[in-house]
Formats: structure tokens, C-alpha cells, sequence
């Protein structure tokens, strides 16, 4: 009699219908809609820059889900280079060093001297034997010009 009466006390105070609404959904994969950001905080596009100037440059990452194809990662190792008066880069070649193309640091400390007029830049991110990654990571090109 006691356990028909737990039973009914259950029922009606509906512990078994909570115990299946706690039953969580199989979760649905977030699909990343952006990649990482590259771009130019200094000189803007379109600026008159004197001789020497300095770039500044961020990046904007994003989390990426476990599972993506293919996988971002942001590695130690990765580079930043500036790619000056040169033509676009191809994901099939890596990215030399050069009069064009210059390795940027960290700490944003370099000062350039370029020919006075007009200069188009862009910002590529590649990983320490200057490789692209397979979603590149460029920023929009500028074109700036030197005094």
C-alpha cells in the first residue's frame, strides 16, 4: 500500500515525466561562417606617408569547431609578410623573401623606405617555411603614397 501510494505521489508531482525532458538533444555542428583577419591598422589605404614609415598591422582569429575541414590552426611559428608592389601570391608556391616581400615582427618596429609615389601593399600570413595555409590568410590590399 505504501508503494502504490509513493508511485501515485510520483505521478502526480509528474518525476517521470522530468526525467525524460532532461534527456539532452544530440548537439548540432556550428558551421564557422568567417576566417581569420588579416589588416593594415597603419598607414590606412589611400594615406601620403612620409620617408621611412612604419606599418602596423592585426590579426583577428575565430574558434573553430572540432571536425572542420580543413582545420584552422594558429601556430607560434606562423609569419607575417608584407608584400610590396608585388603580384597576387599563389597557394601552390611558397612565399620568398625578397625586395617585395619582407618579413614583418611582432613588435611592429620596422620603418620602410620605399621610391617616393604610389605603392600597393598587402599583408599574407604563412607558416615558418612560408607556406599558405589552405584557407589563406590575406589582408585587403592598399595603395599608399610615399613622399
Amino acid at each position: 500500500m505504501k508503494t502504490q501510494f509513493a508511485v501515485l505521489i510520483a505521478m502526480a508531482l509528474g518525476v517521470g515525466a522530468t526525467a525524460h525532458a532532461a534527456t539532452p538533444e544530440p548537439a548540432v555542428p556550428i558551421e564557422v561562417t568567417q576566417t581569420a583577419q588579416l589588416y593594415f591598422m597603419e598607414p590606412m589605404d589611400g594615406a601620403t606617408v612620409d620617408r621611412p614609415f612604419a606599418i602596423k598591422f592585426g590579426v583577428r582569429t575565430v574558434t573553430v569547431t572540432p571536425g572542420m575541414s580543413p582545420p584552422v590552426t594558429a601556430a607560434p611559428d606562423n609569419q607575417i609578410h608584407l608584400l610590396i608592389d608585388a603580384p597576387p601570391v599563389s597557394a601552390n608556391m611558397p612565399v620568398l623573401r625578397s625586395d617585395q616581400v619582407r618579413l614583418l615582427t611582432s613588435d611592429q618596429k620596422e620603418k620602410f623606405v620605399l621610391p617616393s609615389g604610389p605603392h600597393r601593399l598587402q599583408l599574407v600570413q604563412t607558416d615558418k617555411n612560408g607556406v599558405l595555409a589552405p584557407l589563406p590568410v590575406v589582408s585587403p590590399v592598399i595603395n599608399i603614397t610615399v613622399k
